[in-house]
């Protein structure tokens, strides 16, 4: 007994379509492959080394929010053409406008976190301008005689010392 179905065609995928992409671009087979592994495995390592010391607090977080963004990128375009190309079929087309929706919602979720954490830096850093300029004005004032606190130049003093 014969079969005459024919063999299932492999389901259109992002990867397909950027090599199809890279293709039409001129690259080999070969060079193709070497970008993707290179795209997977820098966005495996995330920011990198490079001697640069230690990030803390609000520059550690924006950034891993920006290596999120870089990595986002070249599937958000990946998506954004996937989503327009009339030659995909529709469901993958829905599926591509909600995985680009979704990204976006991440990245802005991460830079709102972010910008939180830069109001909060702000906060604490006129706090602590201002606890610095009362300890001033407590020294200064504890270290004056009491009859020249009333006067113009103490005022001044007090003055350039909490600018």
């Amino acid at each position: 007994m014969q079969t005459t179905a024919k063999p299932k065609e492999p389901a259109f995928s992002r990867i397909d379509a950027e090599r199809e992409r890279l293709r039409k671009a001129g690259f080999t087979d070969e060079e193709i492959r070497q970008i993707l592994i290179a795209r997977e495995t820098g966005a495996a390592q995330g920011m990198g080394g490079g001697g640069h010391g230690v990030l803390s607090g609000v520059l550690s977080n924006l950034a891993a929010v920006m290596t999120h963004a870089r990595n986002f990128l070249p599937s958000l375009a990946a998506d954004l053409a996937r989503m327009l190309n009339r030659h995909v079929p529709p469901l993958l087309r829905i599926e591509a406008a909600f995985t680009l929706v979704a990204k976006c919602a991440i990245i802005a979720v991460l830079a709102y976190v972010v910008d939180l954490e830069f109001i909060t830096l702000k906060a604490n850093a006129q706090r602590a301008k201002a606890d610095a300029c009362e300890t001033t004005m407590k020294a200064l004032i504890d270290s004056t005689p009491l009859m020249e606190l009333g006067n113009e130049s103490m005022n001044k003093k007090i003055d350039e010392l909490c600018k």
